[in-house]
């Protein structure tokens, strides 16, 4: 777990280090005081869970990195709109960072949302980091480039769970629920192989 933290973070500082370069504006005279540049980091989670930690910590990373030269402001609890209006924020230039589920990403890269497959991805961390390190899933995030858009990093923030109204203790029981479900043509499947709607 340690390990895909460690990653995630150096691409963002990677990431940190070319925004001095696009920040424009006149250059520092002598004794002027230079307003840093604002990173925005938006996600869905409330304070103090996996992404907001994730969040924290890129924020301290950068500002510690950049040596002041960036303020990174984190907006969790969907402050600066839903999970698409984050994906979109980040491709119009509005939101530096998001933090947001793959199955956000499949409207831009249908590729992406192959990782929403049930029983598709190991549940032993290792392996799972293993997964997210490899050549593989780095070729399928790189795609989202064409899409003005940059996955910095993939990290597990909990497993996919439904709630109901009443028992689920067989997949029949699924049957006539109506489900709200992400954007994502394989979970939508999956729902509607339950019976589900």
């Amino acid at each position: 777990m340690k390990k895909k933290y460690l990653i995630l973070l150096a691409l963002v500082l990677a990431f940190a280090m070319l925004l001095p370069a696009c920040g424009g504006g006149a250059a520092e005279g002598e004794g002027e005081v230079t307003e840093p540049i604002i990173m925005k980091i938006s996600h869905v989670g409330a304070p103090d869970t996996e992404r907001d930690r994730g969040a924290q910590k890129i924020k301290e990373i950068v500002e510690e990195k950049s040596g002041g030269r960036i303020e990174a402001q984190i907006y969790p609890s969907s402050q600066l709109g839903g999970q698409r209006d984050q994906v979109e924020g980040v491709q119009f230039g509005n939101i530096e960072m998001s933090i947001v589920p793959t199955s956000y990403l499949g409207s831009s890269v249908p590729m992406i949302t192959l990782l929403d497959t049930p029983y598709l991805l190991p549940t032993d961390p290792d392996q799972l980091t293993e997964l997210y390190e490899s050549d593989a899933i780095k070729r399928l995030m790189d795609q989202t480039l064409e899409k003005d858009m940059r996955v910095l990093g993939i990290w597990q923030t909990g497993y996919k769970v439904w709630t109901a109204n009443k028992p689920l203790l067989y997949p029949e029981d699924a049957a006539g629920l109506k489900a709200r479900v992400m954007n994502s043509p394989i979970m939508f499947k999956q729902d509607e192989v339950l019976g589900m709607s």
